[in-house]
């Protein structure tokens, strides 16, 4: 299976802690020179305006501009002492900064051309720059000295970089070759040959054994240091390799003029994972096995293509979204092998068409049937969704087979207005049909809606050693809110509140119960749930208060309420306007974070399947979650204030929306968690169906 990507302009900061394997990778040619400093806070870029621009690499936040170049600068470098800048431009000259004063220190001159190189030793002692007047120089950044200058390749150098020890560097060459090279002496130790076009760049590894090199052949190269011999050529890119790295752990990231970064296990020579990023904080990671992980909109960047046939990112969603495969594999941990190929091989997904009703039909009652047809392509018919609105309303496994296709039918209620159906089929391996939508509108009277909200929060669990301080709170402020601000949007605010020992698992499904047949389609539902949350292999579960050992495999599985069986319950429901709201934080270090891998396709899972809004906090333990100065969980702290009026988008409405909602929390949550506990706490949401207003300002 291979995929297709659309272009993409730029690395983003999106990869979490895996950053450093692609900051000395990061794409000299595709967009702007970029070079960060050795403790990971600042970025230094560089352009055709021949300043440098320091950068905040946590914020994104302009530091200050440092200008003295004639024109482009083309090469930055820190010093390991994280204290000096040096900068090489078109204008044949290094500039040496001071990195904490942005002044300049000296300026170096000497190359008879631009210097696209630039590397400090280890040890600081040495700076050395590569031009294309084929030479390389070596100085003394202390004092500016020129130590001595090395005809170094027949054609323009390229890349140098320094051995961990400080004793030898490497050059790579437009002349095919790279190089190493005594730095004391300045003598040619050996010359690595192998590469049909240009090397662009050269890293050692972290012991100092092994080379890497990027060509314009698209190849990346494994040299033995200690005897110049080949060891491997992977072929990954489809452009020119123009920056290569290593990460401490010794894995190897390249990046090319294709705008991917790819991540390579060096023992086994395997490619491990390939980044893509885009504009508007879009981002993709994906294994040659088309397992992958990104930001929401990803897909309007990303194709499958299976032979000659591209089928639509979405349709292979439930079997290839795998996060926690992609967080192993970058980690360089061993991934179950039965996860990494497909079952039996590739098998078509089916095509679904929606026979009845008929496409903009008006209906003047509420209830109508509707008519499913799929087609069996090569790998079955295994199931059928009907959605509504956005709102999953029907699911079936079996139907009526008519000629190798199955028909299915569906009794619906249909809201005021315009109703919107989406089918989908899923063949055996859980392979997606391309969706096929129409519209029909009823011109049944208009109802008014009544918001039903169930609350759950709980403070004392029956192990007191898993209680919290805010969840019973948080729920009872969420039903305050509404209980007060809901009369201004909705006929009825209807509530069920369930606290500490009354949370029991029993009395939530219960609970769920008794709001699926109290509501009605016009309705809106809220589903508010704070307490412990954890997950068990693709599965999120909540802690009920009968749960005494979450941290047990059996007791979790068995008594916690899983995002599956929430998902199944949420879409029994009639109601078409469904919000789950979870900050479910974690306690000790017997449980993983909740914004875990795991917890990310679990909870995605949920939303897509049923059709339903998630909106979950961030928490790596309880004091994270909760805090003591906002009274508090931050995230729901943030919920009540974006509910109150901060999450407006239109000032002129004076509604708070879902999406809108989900944006402002997008927006805050990161700043306030990092000022109340100094790491950026992130949201996790997934939004399936319609835009609906939740609160109403006066």
């Amino acid at each position: 299976m291979s995929i297709g990507m659309y272009p993409c302009r730029r690395i983003k900061r999106h990869l979490g802690s895996h950053a450093g394997l692609i900051e000395a990778a990061a794409l000299a040619e595709i967009e702007a020179l970029r070079a960060f400093s050795p403790d990971g806070k600042a970025i230094a870029t560089g352009g055709s305006q021949g300043s440098v621009k320091l950068w905040d690499a946590a914020s994104g936040k302009l530091v200050r501009t440092l200008s003295g170049h004639l024109s482009g600068v083309t090469s930055i470098a820190f010093s390991p002492d994280n204290k000096t800048l040096a900068s090489g431009s078109v204008d044949n000259t290094i500039r040496l900064w001071d990195r904490g004063k942005g002044s300049p220190i000296r300026t170096l001159s000497g190359h008879y051309s631009l210097i696209p190189a630039l590397a400090f030793s280890p040890d600081g002692s040495v700076l050395a720059s590569g031009s294309v007047d084929k030479t390389i120089k070596l100085w003394d950044p202390k004092n500016g000295r020129l130590i001595r200058t090395i005809e170094a390749h027949t054609s323009e150098v390229r890349s140098v970089a320094f051995s961990p020890d400080s004793k030898t560097f490497a050059s790579a060459g437009a002349d095919k070759t790279a190089k190493l090279w005594d730095a004391a002496t300045g003598d040619l130790i050996r010359t690595f040959e192998g590469h049909i076009y240009d090397v662009r760049a050269v890293a050692f590894s972290p012991d100092g054994t092994t080379l890497a090199t990027g060509s314009w052949d698209r190849t990346v190269g494994l040299w033995q240091v200690t005897t110049g011999k080949l060891l491997a050529k992977m072929q990954g890119h489809s452009a020119v390799v123009s920056s290569v790295a290593f990460s401490p752990q010794g894995t190897l990231a390249s990046g090319s003029w294709d705008t991917t970064v790819d991540i390579w296990q060096v023992n086994t020579r395997l490619l491990l994972v390939t980044l893509l990023a885009a504009d508007e904080g879009d981002w993709l990671a994906y294994d040659p096995h088309g397992h992958y992980t990104g930001s929401e909109r990803a897909s309007k960047y990303v194709t499958w293509r299976i032979g000659n046939t591209v089928y639509d990112f979405d349709q292979f969603f439930e079997g290839f979204f795998q996060p926690s495969i992609i967080n192993h594999a970058l980690e360089d941990k061993k991934v179950d092998q039965a996860a990494q190929s497909l079952s039996g091989g590739f098998a078509p997904p089916p095509v679904v068409v929606i026979t009845s009703p008929r496409a903009d039909q008006t209906v003047s009652g509420d209830q109508l049937e509707v008519t499913v047809e799929a087609k069996d392509t090569g790998g079955g018919v295994e199931e059928v969704r009907l959605f509504q609105n956005g709102k999953l309303v029907g699911t079936n496994n079996r139907g009526i087979i008519v000629q190798r296709k199955q028909i299915y039918k569906y009794q619906v209620s249909l809201v005021d207005g315009d109703n919107v159906f989406r089918a989908i089929a899923f063949n055996r391996e859980r392979s997606e049909s391309r969706p096929f939508e129409l519209t029909v509108k009823s011109t049944a009277p208009a109802r008014e809606a009544t918001l039903h909200l169930l609350a759950v929060g709980i403070n004392n669990y029956k192990n007191g050693g898993l209680n919290l301080n805010y969840a019973a709170p948080d729920a009872k402020a969420i039903v305050g809110l509404f209980k007060k601000q809901g009369p201004r949007l909705f006929r009825d605010v209807d509530t069920i509140e369930l606290y500490d020992g009354d949370a029991t698992h029993e009395n939530i499904l219960n609970a769920l119960e008794t709001l699926k047949a109290r509501s009605k389609p016009q309705d809106v539902v809220v589903f508010y749930v704070a307490g412990h949350g954890d997950n068990r292999a693709s599965k999120w579960y909540f802690v009920p208060y009968d749960v005494t050992r979450p941290e047990n495999d059996e007791e979790l599985t068995g008594r916690g309420i899983a995002s599956s069986e929430l998902s199944d319950l949420l879409a029994k429901n009639p109601s078409q306007k469904i919000v789950l709201m979870v900050d479910s934080c974690k306690s000790g270090s017997a449980l993983v974070a909740f914004r875990g891998l795991e917890d990310r396709k679990a909870l995605a899972q949920l939303a897509r399947s049923s059709g339903i809004h998630v909106i979950a906090g961030s928490a790596r333990d309880q004091n994270s979650a909760e805090v003591t100065e906002l009274g508090h969980g931050i995230f729901t702290y943030l919920l009540l204030k974006g509910l109150g009026g901060e999450a407006v988008l239109k000032s002129s409405d004076k509604m708070v929306t879902v999406l809108g909602l989900i944006g402002y929390l997008n927006d805050q949550l990161p700043e306030i968690s990092k000022k109340y506990k100094t790491q950026a706490q992130n949201p996790v949401s997934e939004s399936r169906g319609m835009d609906f207003p939740l609160s109403l300002l006066p």
